[in-house]
């Protein structure tokens, strides 16, 4: 049954899931130092700012999850599925929402 226990408990695995999924591409793209690396890299190559690179990124997987929630689901690349993808979007925002407040720290 769908209460509000149950809501508590899988929204907890779902960001408990996106955590374990940031910590690990967090080390393959930005490696040791700066966790936030990869993303500075597009302003420091003169591409555009950190922010407006995060959200090309989310648009990108914007228009994914579009595409994979009207073709119910079925992705051509068979590795990543819708919910990867939603996950990816969770960890864009929360990695932009954490960018912007270490500017501030």
């Amino acid at each position: 049954m769908v209460d509000r226990e149950w809501l508590e408990k899988e929204f907890k695995k779902s960001f408990d899931e996106c955590y374990k999924i940031v910590v690990a591409k967090n080390k393959d793209y930005a490696g040791e130092g700066d966790p936030f690396r990869n993303f500075k890299s597009i302003e420091l190559n003169n591409i555009t700012s950190v922010e407006t690179g995060f959200l090309v990124r989310m648009q990108d997987k914007w228009s994914r999850i579009i595409t994979l929630i009207n073709n119910d689901g079925k992705a051509n690349v068979k590795e990543e599925k819708l919910e990867d993808t939603l996950n990816d979007f969770v960890n864009y925002l929360t990695l932009l929402k954490l960018y912007r407040k270490s500017k501030r720290a």
